[in-house]
C-alpha cells in the first residue's frame, strides 16, 4: 500500500552493522542496534538503581512520569478505555497511546502539568515531533491565552525534593486507580 505523505524516514548506513546497504534508520542506527541499544540502556539503569547509585529524586522521577503518563491517558479514555489523539483524532486504546507535551518534558515547571499534557497517537507523538502546531491551536480553542501561559510558567524553575514527588506519586496512582474503576467495571 502506497500513501502520499511528504515525511520520509532517513536512510544511511549502521555504523554499527557497517556494509554498504542503505536501511532505515532511528537515531542513526538500524531498527536493530537501536533497540539493542535502549534495551542496554534500560538494563544498566535498573542495575544502577538496585545499586543505589542512581540519586533518589531522579528515581522518584522517573516513576511519576510512567504514572502521570498513564493518568493523562485514562483520564480522555472512554468507559472501554478508548481514547482520541489530541491532534489528529486517531482513536486507539489508552495503552496504545502516548502522554503528549506541549512544552517538552525537560521544562520540569511544566512536565507534570496536565494542562500541558494530552494523549497522543505514536505518529504524532515521535514522528512529528508532538504535531506542536495542532496542539496549540486545540489548547488555545479549550483555553484561550493557555500556551502563553505555559511557555511563560516553563521559563520558571522547579526543583521537587523526595517528599513532594512521593505526595505527588501517592496522588496520581489514586486518580489512576479511580479512572481504571471506572474503565473495567
Amino acid at each position: 500500500m502506497a500513501y502520499n505523505s511528504t515525511i520520509r524516514q532517513k536512510t544511511g548506513i549502521c555504523p554499527m552493522c557497517g556494509g554498504t546497504k542503505k536501511v532505515p534508520l532511528i537515531k542513526g542506527l538500524c531498527q536493530t542496534h537501536y533497540r539493542e541499544q535502549n534495551k542496554k540502556k534500560s538494563f544498566e539503569k535498573l542495575q544502577a538503581k538496585d545499586r543505589g547509585e542512581l540519586p533518589a529524586v531522579q528515581i522518584l522521577i522517573d516513576d511519576l512520569d510512567i504514572l502521570f503518563s498513564q493518568l493523562v491517558r485514562l483520564k480522555e479514555a472512554d468507559e472501554h478505555g478508548m481514547v482520541k489523539c489530541f491532534t489528529c483524532d486517531e482513536v486507539k486504546h489508552w495503552k496504545q497511546m502516548q502522554c503528549g507535551h506541549y512544552i517538552p518534558r525537560a521544562q520540569m515547571p511544566t512536565r507534570f502539568s496536565e494542562k500541558n499534557c494530552r494523549p497522543q497517537c505514536k505518529n504524532c507523538n515521535e514522528r512529528k515531533d508532538g504535531n506542536l502546531k495542532v496542539f496549540a491551536e486545540r489548547l488555545e480553542a479549550e483555553h484561550k491565552g493557555i500556551v502563553e501561559m505555559l511557555q511563560e510558567q516553563a521559563r520558571g524553575i522547579q526543583d521537587y525534593d523526595r517528599d513532594e514527588l512521593k505526595v505527588l506519586i501517592g496522588d496520581t496512582t489514586r486518580r489512576i486507580k479511580y479512572f481504571l474503576k471506572n474503565i473495567y467495571q
